[in-house]
């Protein structure tokens, strides 16, 4: 999931198209009266035009609002309010201070060599919202970065600027201290920061202030083996001091954490688990989801949540995690269920989120288990008969990925209906996605448009295909496989065993 433009850009481009039509003129050869009048005329009909474009302010494909500052995409020319798009304000600075032009999330393409191929190549940079391949990079990259992520323009600015107040060379150890100031110019050099906020969280984040590539953070726990992985952290976690080692080794089903490899060898051979502490509610070949409750297995879920925060910046739950429940993603291998990755959910949400924390392990990551676990947690959703939607405010990584699911899972609900209309409330009820979440969708999709009177929705062609080419490699959840009575009837029919048993 570069460069900018603003709403004032589009005005801009109008004049020096007018400017530009002026000087044609000047340099034309002279046909008398009648020609004069008619390049006159036409003329004054571009002005007109000019003057009404600039007049009338494009319109935001969020909230169909007028007012305010927009960004305007470079190629498909469609905007969005600064505040619909739910950047953060160190984003919006990178933006707006950027030379090039900006593009939408499905126009995105390398700001380097231009191309919009090898998509999964493209990394999105934190500070400037522009695209570049990795093979692109300089130097190249053989894998997605830790961290957050810089272009090489924003790095390019960011050691200019450097030079230009006196920083050491950035060969020195000093630079990269330095590397973690703000993209923004300032009069002087800003205090130095270590925390950085990771775009690939799939839950609300502040953004930091914007560091170089590669990541400056300093880590008591540099990596962690857990069973045949030697994993790099991103980040830091509230493991107890003493334990704060360079390596850490960690059961890989229990997750309980030790200081060297020794005693991890040892534990493992008595460790009492060979999957999650909890009920294996759905199952298909080798993969299951476990529901384990967070009251009563409190160990389990905190030891997970420490995990996890070594690869999510904005995690703050560690310890409060009798609220929760934590649904865990296995693969079945000779051990054991080994976790893949899990989410959390909050046992009684007033506004019916259906997620609060997701994690795939970065070993498996970009092979389809995070979009596997939102497909989940809608099945959930519609086991209990709600319409569901995720803790916000999400990261920009986090948006994407949600706005990938919705996308495909509304498109999958209009290809099966093609014979009958659909309402906005009918494909919220298929689908269990909120209808605010349906219509932001289909709106940064392009698929809902007004016409003579009405909206209808629109399917193109090329959208088609795609959907098509990613729903071949979409791992969906089978509802014949899930084995769960949602916990409001469990608690109705415990309460009614309670009753008859006491009358009895």
């Amino acid at each position: 999931m570069p460069g900018r433009e603003k709403a004032a850009g589009k005005g801009a481009a109008a004049a020096s198209a007018s400017a530009a039509a002026g000087r044609s003129h000047t340099h034309t050869p002279k046909a008398g009266a009648a020609g004069a009048a008619g390049a006159a005329a036409v003329k004054a009909e571009e002005s007109a035009s000019a003057a009404k474009s600039k007049a009338r302010p494009p319109t935001c494909e969020t909230c169909n609002g007028r007012k305010g500052e927009q960004l305007i995409c470079a190629d498909c020319n469609r905007s969005w309010h600064l505040s619909c798009l739910d950047y953060s304000a160190k984003l919006i600075q990178g933006i707006l201070q950027s030379s090039t032009p900006w593009r939408c999330t499905e126009c995105k393409l390398c700001y380097k060599c231009g191309k919009k191929t090898h998509q999964s190549k493209i990394l999105i940079c934190d500070n400037c919202d522009a695209g570049q391949h990795m093979f692109c990079s300089s130097p190249p990259l053989d894998s997605v970065p830790p961290g957050r992520f810089s272009c090489d323009a924003c790095r390019g600015n960011h050691a200019l600027r450097s030079q230009r107040r006196g920083a050491p060379p950035s060969s020195a150890p000093a630079a990269a201290s330095a590397a973690a100031t703000p993209r923004a110019a300032t009069s002087s050099p800003a205090p130095q920061k270590s925390k950085r906020a990771r775009t690939g969280s799939q839950d609300g984040a502040s953004e930091e202030d914007a560091p170089a590539h590669p990541p400056v953070e300093v880590r008591a726990i540099q990596q962690v083996a857990i069973g045949d992985n030697l994993i790099t952290t991103w980040h830091n976690s509230a493991y107890p001091e003493s334990f704060r080692v360079p390596t850490l080794y960690i059961c890989k089903f229990c997750f309980c954490y030790f200081k060297c490899e020794l005693s991890l060898t040892r534990h493992a051979q008595r460790c009492p688990l060979h999957h999650p502490p909890g009920t294996e509610i759905y199952r298909k070949g080798d993969l299951s989801f476990w529901e384990v409750d967070g009251g009563k297995e409190p160990i389990y879920c905190q030891n997970v949540c420490l995990f996890a925060k070594l690869f999510l910046d904005h995690k703050t739950l560690h310890f409060d995690v009798e609220p929760f429940w934590f649904y865990v993603l296995t693969e079945w291998t000779a051990d054991g269920a080994q976790m893949l990755g899990y989410f959390s959910k909050e046992k009684d949400s007033p506004q019916n989120h259906n997620l609060s924390c997701i994690l795939t392990i970065p070993k498996h990551q970009q092979t389809g288990y995070g979009k596997m676990m939102i497909d989940f947690s809608y099945l959930l959703s519609k086991q209990e008969k709600v319409v569901g939607s995720p803790e916000t405010p999400l990261s920009d990584l986090g948006l994407l990925s949600y706005r990938s699911y919705w996308s495909d899972a509304i498109l999958d609900c209009l290809v099966s209906n093609n014979a009958k209309e659909l309402s906005l409330r009918e494909i919220s009820e298929e689908t269990a996605i909120a209808p605010t979440d349906v219509v932001n969708t289909l709106q940064a999709k392009g698929i809902i448009k007004y016409w003579r009177g009405k909206h209808v929705l629109t399917l193109d062609k090329d959208m088609l295909t795609a959907w098509k080419e990613r729903s071949r490699k979409w791992k969906r959840v089978d509802p014949q496989c899930l084995r769960w009575t949602p916990p409001a009837a469990r608690a109705d029919a415990a309460s009614d065993a309670s009753s008859k048993s006491s009358s009895a």
